[in-house]
């Protein structure tokens, strides 16, 4: 069912010559907007009215144009703003109406407006200016005229109104609260100025302070420090107005704040006296015991410092009295201030400096410290013994202030009077030590004072052993070693030899000779001599046996022996171990000097080494690492026996690592197909085939030796198909299990190759030829491995050179439907079809069918007589225009197709030209066929139209004078695109 909707307007005039009175009729036509149902009778009353002049004329205006154009519309806030609305031409001349959408809601203004006319052409042209003031709540509203004069009303284009209006005086904002006047900010802080204003458009910013300038909204100020960074900061913004018409504006707006930069009191220093007196550069007053002084503390700060406080004695005056001192004592004096930064709570700052007070003293009397340990020590007179290269030192001391300084006869010394032996001495001497110090008073002067004394140190030390060479030995050689020495002080000595580096039993031996008859690898070893005498130093406690040592290495040489493989440090022949467990492996040997060793696996180096008594290797079990792993070593003295260990790694069924594994097989029918699969696994796995229609459904192969083949050796499976057929091609299932692990699944696909299978059951479907259109059918051939496409020709049967031809890929289902579209009413077609994929092409199939003939009297020629005047005249006109306007429709509709360009979706009329053509995919939905069988079940028309774009039964409105595009309709019944212009 095809249903037309008409808009049809006729004004139709007709003019009587009347010798008397001349008067015109208007003819009006009805229904002016008919729906009729395609090749059915359409009805049309004409009726007449007179105007009472003789000649009337209507003329509906064209459109109506907004300027200015722009979307959207600038306009100043408070400002006059004028718009213009012009229509083209008319008669009689057109009404303008203006409306202004506000907060949604559609405002008519047109009160505001003033219209002109004026004559172009003979007809008339309304030229409407709107004269209206934008507020900030029109933003984002938006603006139009509507006009008309018979018939269509027009609208303008809708353009959106855009307010304009100057920056406001900003806000400085830290943190996000609003500051003014004076902020304060504390030194080495710092701070993000925020400023913020309103404006449209958006304004720009920028900031002048203290030493420099930004174009940044936000201010970043880092580190402020005082002095540099006191003053003021002001923000300006500034923004410039483009109205849609009229002149721009250029607006600033500014916001100043100060900042005052607080810090805590410096470090403070101290005067004599009041704070007018000199400053006490150094820190340090001198003064005699008794002397009257005092001192003042001061220090710089903002806000000044509110208190200032003493240690030693404790008081809080910023003065300080000395009287009370009568040894050196250091005081602190510390200054403190509350600094309270804007918008943040109060913190103290406070800073403190250290006063040293001196009271002098000269030297008095001069006393020797003899100093054994960190915490021991003994006072001496005169003498003392002490222990060669033994670490001491003495102290020279006397009471004095200032200390004093000492200087030692033999060495200098720092003014504590410690002479420091850190490497003691080795030899008997006698020194002296001076106490001398210089009193620098304030008032007073330099005063100088100095006393000494005498001391004998005798130093005791031991024998010295000698440089002993190492020696090499060949097993079963003697071995006379002599120890040499230099006697000490005391010069008595005794000997002793002991062994090291080794386990081996051993008696130690008290002379100055060593002796062993026969020397074996197991007194390979190291040997010391000591040589030791019984000192006896001033302090008693310290009394002790000093001795020196000397030491040889005996280096016993032979061949590698008792060479062991240790996998876990445990020997093995067999071993059996888990896949991803931690081993380590381990050859080890003895021999003088090292040897060469190497390990291997199955005959391949592992780890080769020179100079070496074992091998280590790290393992991670791998099922790759199973194998024997041999251990070798030698030198020039021999070879030792190699020794071995066979390695099993337990591991599930897998792929090898690194393999490119097979899993698509081709093969074309009736050969044998072979599927191979190699894994890795121990213990040896077990391999089970199964044939499969999805993953899901799976069945074991059949015990037919003539169908199928399994031949499985070791870590391998073949499964080979005899005489593959077509349902051979699918896909097989292949699990392997060891019992480690989860078994290992593989999908392997037999596919097929080759040409497609030539199509069957080719034919035109006899229910749905009809004037115009033909349904073909089709069952697809196997394609053999490779989507297929059919290659569909069809002409007229008489004109053998003339011939649509189109190719539709294969859609996968098992029965094929493709259109034919365009045909002649009562001819008769021949048609063909072929298969291709890449491998090849099939041979033709071919069918004939005729389509049905036209209904009668769809071609009918037009009869068209001469007018004669009146009533009876517009009557036949009219008459003839609808029989125009079906012949028009049902023929134009037909041709439109053939005249316009080929596009996606419409056959190729072709003349013996190469196929060359686009593709075409028929959806799979079998609705179309099945519909088709129904017989009288189905529906009563073979097409059916559903317009995709349907508009409002209400009157159109056009807009910027477009033309509307042509509604598209969807094919329910054959699934496909159609689109109509009649």
């Amino acid at each position: 069912m095809v249903l037309v909707n008409f808009i049809v307007n006729f004004v139709i005039i007709l003019v009587h010559r009347i010798t008397s009175v001349a008067e015109a009729q208007v003819v009006m036509l009805s229904p002016t907007s008919p729906t009729v149902t395609e090749y059915s009778p359409l009805t049309l009353t004409c009726g007449t009215a007179f105007t009472g002049a003789e000649n009337v004329t209507w003329i509906g205006i064209s459109g109506v144009t907004l300027s200015p154009s722009t979307d959207p519309i600038n306009a100043i806030e408070n400002n006059n703003t004028t718009l213009q609305c012009n229509t083209s031409g008319g008669l009689p001349a057109a009404s303008v109406r203006w409306y202004i959408v506000r907060s949604g809601q559609v405002q008519d203004v047109t009160s505001l407006s003033m219209n002109t006319y004026q004559e172009e052409d003979n007809l008339n042209v309304t030229r409407s200016t709107l004269t209206f003031t934008p507020f900030k709540s029109d933003q984002n509203g938006s603006v139009y005229c509507s006009a008309s004069n018979v018939g269509v009303e027009w609208n303008s284009s809708n353009p959106s109104i855009n307010v304009l209006f100057p920056p406001a005086v900003p806000t400085i904002e830290i943190g996000g609260n609003e500051v003014t006047g004076t902020v304060k900010v504390i030194e080495e802080n710092s701070k993000a100025f925020n400023c913020t204003t309103e404006s449209n458009p958006t304004s720009n910013y920028s900031w002048s302070f203290p030493g420099g300038s930004s174009s940044n909204k936000i201010l970043q100020v880092e580190n402020f420090l005082t002095g540099s960074f006191d003053g003021n900061y002001t923000c300006f913004v500034l923004n410039q107005m483009e109205p849609s018409s009229g002149n721009s504006m250029t607006n600033m707006s500014w916001a100043t704040i100060s900042v005052d930069v607080l810090y805590p009191p410096r470090l403070p220093s101290f005067k004599y006296g009041n704070t007018t007196g000199p400053i006490i550069t150094d820190n340090t007053i001198a003064i005699v015991l008794g002397d009257g002084a005092s001192v003042t503390c001061e220090a710089d700060a903002n806000p000044t410092p509110n208190t200032y406080t003493w240690t030693e004695p404790q008081t809080n005056s910023q003065l300080l009295s000395l009287n009370s001192f009568k040894v050196n004592t250091t005081v602190q004096c510390t200054a403190n201030n509350i600094m309270t930064e804007t918008n943040r709570s109060p913190i103290k700052g406070s800073n403190s400096s250290f006063l040293q007070i001196n009271v002098w003293r000269p030297p008095i009397g001069v006393t020797f410290q003899y100093h054994y340990s960190v915490t021991g020590s003994m006072k001496i007179a005169v003498k003392l013994k002490i222990l060669a290269g033994q670490a001491f030192w003495l102290s020279c001391t006397a009471d004095s202030s200032p200390p004093s300084t000492y200087t030692w006869s033999v060495h200098p010394s720092p003014r504590e009077g410690i002479w420091n032996v850190t490497g003691g001495l080795n030899a008997s001497q006698s020194v002296s030590c001076f106490a001398e110090n210089y009193m620098p008073t304030t008032y007073n002067g330099p005063v100088r004072g100095n006393t000494s004394s005498d001391l004998y140190i005798n130093v005791l030390y031991g024998p010295k052993a000698r440089y002993l060479q190492n020696v090499t030995k060949v097993r079963g050689e003697k071995l006379v070693y002599q120890c040499l020495y230099t006697p000490g002080n005391p010069s008595n000595v005794d000997f002793e030899w002991t062994k090291s580096g080794t386990d081996a039993s051993w008696v130690t031996q008290y002379t100055q000779y060593l002796i062993i008859p026969s020397v074996k690898p197991t007194d390979e070893a190291r040997y010391t001599c000591n040589v030791s005498s019984i000192l006896l130093p001033t302090l008693e406690s310290a009394k002790n046996t000093q001795y020196d040592t000397a030491t040889f290495y005996l280096d016993v040489l032979y061949g590698p022996e008792n060479l062991v493989l240790k996998l876990n440090n445990v020997s093995h022949i067999v071993v059996e171990i888990d896949e991803h467990s931690l081993n380590h492996m381990q050859c080890l040997l003895d021999s003088d000097p090292s040897s060469n060793m190497n390990l291997t696996k199955d005959g391949k180096a592992i780890i080769a080494k020179s100079g070496v008594h074992q091998l280590v290797h790290g393992l991670r079990a791998e099922c790759s690492d199973a194998g024997v792993y041999t251990c070798s070593g030698y030198n020039q003295y021999g070879e030792a026996k190699n020794a071995s260990v066979r390695l099993f790694v337990k591991c599930s069924a897998r792929r090898p690592p690194g393999a490119d594994v097979q899993l698509n097989f081709t093969a074309r029918q009736h050969v044998n197909a072979t599927l191979a699969y190699t894994i890795v696994a121990f213990p040896v796995p077990q391999f089970v085939w199964k044939r499969c229609t999805t993953r899901m459904s799976c069945e074991p192969l059949p015990d037919d030796m003539n169908k199928f083949i399994i031949d499985t050796e070791g870590l391998s499976s073949y499964l080979t198909v005899l005489d593959v057929q077509i349902e051979d091609y699918r896909m097989y299932q292949l699990s392997v299990s060891n019992g480690v692990g989860d078994p290992l699944v593989e999908w392997l696909h037999l596919n097929p190759t080759g040409k497609p299978d030539l199509p069957t059951d080719f034919r035109a479907i006899e229910d749905t030829i009809g004037e115009r259109t033909a349904t073909l059918t089709w069952v697809p051939g196997f394609d053999n491995g490779s989507p297929q496409k059919f290659h569909i020709s069809y002409r007229k049967l008489v004109d053998v050179y003339a011939y649509f031809t189109r190719i539709v890929k294969h859609d996968n289902t098992q029965v094929m439907f493709y259109t034919v579209e365009n045909l002649v009413p009562g001819t008769e077609y021949y048609v063909s079809i072929y298969a291709t994929n890449k491998e090849g092409t099939t041979a033709s199939m071919n069918d004939t069918f005729q389509t049905l003939t036209a209904e009668p009297g769809t071609n009918s020629g037009l009869a068209v007589g001469g007018a004669i005047g009146g009533t009876v005249g517009a009557i036949v006109i009219i008459v003839v225009f609808v029989l125009i306007l079906r012949r028009k429709y049902s023929l134009n509709c037909a041709a439109a197709a053939a005249d316009r360009k080929p596009e996606s979706g419409t056959d190729n009329l072709t003349y013996a030209a190469p196929e060359a053509y686009e593709d075409v995919s028929l959806p799979t939905n079998a609705s179309t066929y099945d519909a088709l069988k129904t017989g009288n079940n189905g529906p009563d028309e073979s097409h059916i139209y559903t317009a995709l774009d349907k508009k409002s039964s209400k009157s159109q409105r056009h807009y910027e004078n477009v033309k509307k595009k042509d509604p598209v309709y969807n094919n329910i019944v054959r699934g496909k695109l159609m689109q109509t212009h009649c």
